[in-house]
This record gives structure tokens, C-alpha cells and sequence, in this order.
């Protein structure tokens, strides 16, 4: 290697560490998915803001805050619907808070869920409820039939989310993928910068004053206008990409860190289909049914789909004396008289007889 090229590629590796920051604050590679079983009366959105210092976890910015909507084709136990909301940070998050309605209003809740770099977990209603109760400008809170119930008053109601202790320590390999990420794409801009300058034969002199005498007048004028507009375009593409990851990508990396872990491929599917398993290892390989909206057994029902792969010799069928529930779900009368057998936090096994 020339001692040449060998300043070039330290010089195209120093440009790449330095982009490296400003590509990482970009993606914002830190999210928080929560998945919110909601209804209200009266319209009105609803709103989570994040906090991502340790110090000060409950200082919450006006510019740290998403909506959440309610996500389309996904069924939920009536009279509740399902919301959504992406939190993107770049630092963990080290608080929440959800905004349930912007005027006075009734609302009603079901279980929270939290998908994070280093899992899914879920805040049942009565893990939710005292943090309700301590909240601003919310009275009259109450547990009935599975569902969490309260009124809003004022302007600004709101409530602090407790997070997992997982949640709140993100681990050293997660921080170190993030930024070796943000790192990959900066080096890739830098490669490409170089490619397109080398393709029109366009450079510098050592001391960087003048372009080389490779091309004159009106050639060299062309060569230099080539030049920006390929730089432009990739400017623009490389924003697009950068736009879309922070957009619509939700970082999980747990897949690749688990995957020499022993049952590494569980770590990719539901909570709820990982606590099925368990039950099944606890009570012996049988036919089950899926209650309520986990045994739709189409597109939308990501449940069925996994449980069905997962479970595997364990069979999903359409009728069986085992059936699969969700904790705060009472299932269907269709099932006849069941009683429970075991149960998981998120899963309930029951032995039914029509």
C-alpha cells in the first residue's frame, strides 16, 4: 500500500468517525414501542412523552412527545381499542408519561405493553393502577371487569409509566450495536463521496488550492457540474434512507444478541406464545384452542401464526378441552364450563368441557 492511499483511507475513516454522532442522532436508535388496549367517550388524542436523562426522569420536553393511533385491522376485547405509539430517542429512555386525553373526559384501559431493544413487557391494570391514581388531573379510579376506568378533568391530565428495570438498562452490547450502526451508514456516505469524485476523475492538488489539470474549459466545466449533481442526489437519497429509519423501523435487536442463546428463536416471537410454550413444557404436548382475539387464525392475528410454529408438536386446532386465554380476558361461552389450570402472567391454561 502506497503511503498515499494509505492517507486517503485514514483520512476517509476520521470523516466517517466524526459523520458518525450526527448519523446516530438521525436514526435515533432507541424505541419504545407501546401497545395500548384504550377507549374514551369524547374524541381527543392521545399523547406519551419520553425523557432520556437519568438524572431527571421526569423532565419532560414539549419536542419529546409522539401521538398515538389507533392501529387498523387489529381486534381487542370490546368495548377497548388498540393505540400505538413510537417513542424514538437517542439515549435510553428513562421516563414516561401518557397524556390519555387533552379535555375532560372518561376513559377506559386495558393492559400496557412495552417493546423494547431487550424484549416485550406487559403492565397489566392493576400494575397501572396506583400510577393512574397519582396522576395530574384524574379522579375516580376504579378496576371493574378487567378494565381500568377513570375520569379526566382539566386540560393537561396525565400519569407517569413505570418501566422495567430492563427497560431502564439497556446492556453495553445494545449501546455498542447502535453506534456501530450509526458508524456502518457514515462510512457508507464517506465511500460513496469518494466513488463519485474518483468517477469524474476529479481531485486535488497536496495542498488542496486548486483541481487537478486533468480536464480544461468547458470539459472540466461539465465534469465539476456531474460532480454536484451526482453529490446532490445522493444527499438526497442518503436523507430519505436516514428519514425512513427514523420513521418507520423499530429497532429490535434482541434476535441477533440472543441468538446463541438457548432457545434463541424464542426471543422473536410474542410474549404470549413464549408463555405458551412454558405451560405446554409444564403439562405435556396436547391439541389446543386459541380464545378470543389470539385464535383468529388469519393475517391479523400474529399470535396464532407464531403459536403455530412455535408449539410445534403441540397442535392449534379449532376445538379441544384445552383452550389458551389471555389473564384479563374472560373467554367466550362457546367454551363451555372451563376451569383454570395454570397460568403465566400474560396466559392462562384452561380445561374445558362444552
Amino acid at each position: 500500500m502506497t503511503r498515499q492511499r494509505a492517507r486517503t483511507l485514514l483520512l476517509l475513516l476520521v470523516l466517517s468517525l466524526l459523520l458518525a454522532p450526527w448519523v446516530h442522532s438521525m436514526i435515533k436508535p432507541y424505541r419504545l414501542r407501546l401497545d395500548m388496549l384504550y377507549r374514551h367517550e369524547i374524541p381527543t388524542p392521545v399523547y406519551v412523552y419520553h425523557s432520556n436523562r437519568k438524572n431527571t426522569p421526569t423532565d419532560f420536553k414539549d419536542t419529546q412527545v409522539e401521538e398515538m393511533h389507533i392501529v387498523g385491522n387489529q381486534e381487542a376485547p370490546p368495548p377497548l381499542a388498540l393505540v400505538r405509539g413510537i417513542v424514538r430517542s437517542t439515549r435510553p429512555v428513562s421516563g414516561l408519561r401518557i397524556d390519555p386525553a387533552t379535555t375532560p373526559n372518561q376513559i377506559q384501559m386495558g393492559a400496557l405493553t412495552l417493546h423494547t431493544l431487550t424484549g416485550v413487557h406487559t403492565l397489566t391494570v392493576q400494575e397501572l393502577e396506583p400510577h393512574v391514581k397519582a396522576g395530574n388531573d384524574i379522579t375516580n379510579v376504579r378496576i371493574e371487569n378487567g378494565v381500568l376506568r377513570f375520569d379526566t378533568v382539566g386540560n393537561d391530565p396525565n400519569f407517569l409509566v413505570p418501566l422495567p428495570p430492563e427497560v431502564l438498562k439497556v446492556p453495553q452490547r445494545v449501546v455498542n450495536l447502535n453506534y456501530l450502526l450509526a458508524w456502518f451508514v457514515s462510512a457508507s456516505m464517506v465511500v460513496f463521496l469518494a466513488v463519485v469524485i474518483r468517477k469524474h476523475h476529479l481531485g486535488f492538488t497536496g495542498r488542496f488550492r486548486r483541481p487537478l489539470a486533468l480536464l480544461d474549459g468547458s470539459t472540466a466545466r461539465s465534469a465539476w457540474t456531474g460532480l454536484a449533481l451526482d453529490i446532490a442526489a445522493g444527499v438526497v437519497l442518503i436523507y430519505m434512507l436516514l428519514e425512513f429509519i427514523q420513521l418507520y423501523t423499530h429497532f429490535d435487536l434482541s434476535p441477533i444478541t440472543q441468538t446463541f442463546a438457548r432457545d434463541g428463536v424464542g426471543k422473536a416471537v410474542p410474549i404470549e406464545v413464549r408463555e405458551m410454550k412454558t405451560l405446554v413444557q409444564r403439562h405435556g404436548d396436547h391439541a389446543f384452542v386459541l380464545a378470543g382475539d389470539m385464535g383468529k387464525g388469519d393475517d391479523e392475528s400474529e399470535v396464532f401464526q407464531r403459536a403455530t410454529e412455535y408449539l410445534y408438536p403441540s397442535r392449534i386446532v379449532h376445538q379441544s378441552e384445552w383452550v389458551f386465554g389471555r389473564v384479563d380476558v374472560p373467554l367466550e361461552p362457546r367454551f363451555g364450563e372451563c376451569q383454570p389450570v395454570d397460568k403465566t402472567p400474560n396466559i392462562v391454561l384452561y380445561a374445558c368441557r362444552p
